[in-house]
């Protein structure tokens, strides 16, 4: 068993679980251990976090008018700041009722997408409302200051967004 070996098993837990090889090897390359994506798979047998089955939640009316598309189905723009989009999830609470989360994207290089379904830490319905909110702010500011984004080249939102400033600004 390498050395390492615990410390991948920590990193695994600090994320609920949610971390599969490519990022634990990232997270690992970070405090400058020499490891290998598939060696890290293969010692630790990580599979990774399946996503729940996606609710339709909306039915739109057939006879309602349809809302432009401004975007014109273009992700991609030319700098940070120029395109925004927003989603909205619903967040199952026991008694039945849903709290509403509503988030707002830069595309595409601000990735600070809070949580959607990727809300790991949510049960299949939160027993109250504080609690739902307790989680989803734990689960925003982890994933916007920890979270490795493999679009991003395994840097946290937070971290690449300050790499695009400091070059932004050197550039100046």
């Amino acid at each position: 068993m390498p050395r390492w070996h615990k410390e991948i098993k920590r990193i695994h837990g600090e994320f609920d679980g949610t971390y599969g090889s490519p990022r634990l090897t990232a997270e690992l390359r970070a405090v400058r251990r020499r490891v290998n994506r598939k060696r890290v798979k293969r010692v630790f047998g990580i599979a990774g976090v399946r996503l729940r089955r996606k609710v339709r939640t909306t039915v739109s009316e057939p006879s309602h008018q349809k809302v432009p598309d401004l975007l014109q189905r273009d992700f991609t723009p030319p700098a940070p700041g120029r395109r925004y989009v927003g989603d909205i999830t619903y967040l199952p609470l026991a008694d039945g009722g849903f709290l509403y989360l509503a988030t707002v994207l830069d595309l595409p290089h601000a990735v600070r997408r809070a949580g959607r379904s990727r809300i790991t830490c949510a049960p299949s319905r939160w027993p109250t409302t504080h609690a739902a909110r307790l989680a989803v702010f734990g689960w925003i500011t982890r994933y916007n200051t920890r979270w490795r984004h493999s679009t991003l080249d395994y840097f946290s939102p937070t971290e690449y967004e300050q790499r695009l400033l400091d070059t932004v600004l050197l550039a100046a």
